[in-house]
């Protein structure tokens, strides 16, 4: 009799483990696939038996070789007031075809076991001499060391091709944001270009509509109306494009000043008055008692303000309107917010990050029947960024929205 090899099962196995490495054993020493797996089952199911909540076990596995034979003794360490079930052994001869498992461990007096260990063993028939097995085995060995190379290759092929990729997306990147940087550059470079020669003819169109209405010229003053209001909105797409590209190009400045809050708020509502009268909405303003003071860019909280408003109003109809600033306190700073909220059409849960971005409604239908450009809202979130600060939104379609900014009471202006 011949010892081929002693396979030891650490303590770090659990039973299904067990059972694998059972039968990789078996199935590396040329035992037949259904034996193989036949013998790790039943000594799974004597493993589950000596272990009912799968404790850690120790297996040790020792194979002989005699005239063609596998002896497979399999020692169980010994488990402390254990017993196993007979059952379980029972289990064992039989599914393993031996009948008595005790007439195997004497012929293997060969194999020693401690006391108290559970000492199961069984023979697995093979035509296979003891050489083939071991150059088997070896030549397992060396066809998984050349697929372990060759998959070393594939793996540094395959991250060569990666990183010239990213590299090629970097440069593609960089030439994005380049050209991205020069359009807002040049539409920066624009603003007086462009907003001068529509304040003229906005002016000039609201002299020709007092001159109408002294000469009683009333055929001409509806036709002037309509000049007057498309040259307003159309300077009011022109202000919000060249605001996003001074962003873009990072020529906006904060001019930060010490302003007394209910004097923005006053002013703010004042402007947006005639907005809800337009769709006869009611405007609701709740605060505090001492609104005090803030270090901001006056006129971009402002701006803030009245974007969030006018789409309130805009998207409301016979519906209220409601704006509320809080202090809150916070160790790293005290801040405030500003909550809009309208009783309007509301927005779809799967629209929600959209109306932040630029040119974008929640729909097509929005734009038809609302009128607008997309650009507010994006606009206003680069500005509440701009000042330190967020802007976030609550909406429940066919109920309303509310958008709520949280800015910082003293904006500090960023150094470049």
């Amino acid at each position: 009799m011949t010892t081929l090899g002693s396979i030891p099962i650490s303590t770090t196995a659990s039973i299904v483990e067990a059972r694998s490495k059972v039968r990789a054993a078996l199935l590396a020493f040329g035992a037949p696939e259904i034996r193989a797996t036949r013998i790790a089952t039943a000594t799974a199911h004597v493993l589950r038996a000596a272990h009912p909540v799968h404790e850690i076990i120790d297996v040790d596995l020792v194979v002989h070789e005699e005239s063609g034979r596998l002896r497979w003794s399999i020692i169980i360490a010994p488990l402390t007031g254990v017993e196993v079930p007979e059952a379980a052994l029972a289990f064992f001869d039989d599914i393993t075809h031996r009948g008595d498992s005790a007439e195997l461990t004497v012929a293997l007096a060969g194999i020693t076991a401690p006391p108290g260990a559970i000492h199961l063993a069984t023979e697995v028939v093979t035509e296979k001499t003891r050489d083939q097995l071991l150059s088997e085995i070896q030549e397992q060995n060396r066809a998984l060391e050349n697929a372990k190379v060759q998959l070393e290759e594939t793996v540094k092929e395959r991250t060569a091709e990666l990183e010239t990729a990213l590299d090629e997306l970097v440069v593609q990147r960089e030439a994005a944001d380049e050209a991205n940087r020069a359009k807002s550059a040049f539409l920066a470079n624009m603003s007086h270009e462009l907003r001068t020669p529509m304040n003229a003819i906005i002016g000039y169109t609201e002299m020709l509509i007092e001159e109408a209405e002294d000469e009683e010229l009333d055929d001409f003053i509806p036709d002037l109306e309509k000049v007057r209001v498309s040259g307003t909105h159309l300077l009011s797409l022109i202000n919000d494009v060249l605001d996003l590209s001074k962003i873009e190009a990072g020529r906006m400045d904060l001019f930060i000043e010490t302003t007394e809050l209910k004097t923005v708020l006053d002013g703010v509502t004042a402007t947006a008055h005639q907005l809800f009268e337009k769709n006869d909405n009611t405007f609701v303003l709740e605060t505090g008692d001492d609104l005090g003071t803030v270090d901001t860019d006056t006129t971009k909280l402002r701006q803030v303000l009245l974007n969030l408003l006018s789409n309130a109003a805009k998207f409301t109809s016979a519906g209220t309107v409601t704006l509320r600033v809080e202090h809150t306190a916070n160790p790293a700073g005290d801040r405030i917010s500003f909550a809009v909220s309208d009783t309007g059409i509301g927005i779809p849960p799967d629209k929600l990050d959209a109306v932040f971005e630029e040119f974008s409604q929640a729909d097509e239908s929005t734009t038809r029947d609302f009128g607008g450009t997309g650009l507010g809202l994006a606009l206003t979130r680069q500005l509440c960024e701009m000042m330190g600060g967020t802007i976030t939104l609550d909406s429940e379609l066919g109920v309303g929205s509310t958008f709520t900014v949280d800015l910082p009471t003293h904006v500090v202006q960023q150094q470049d």
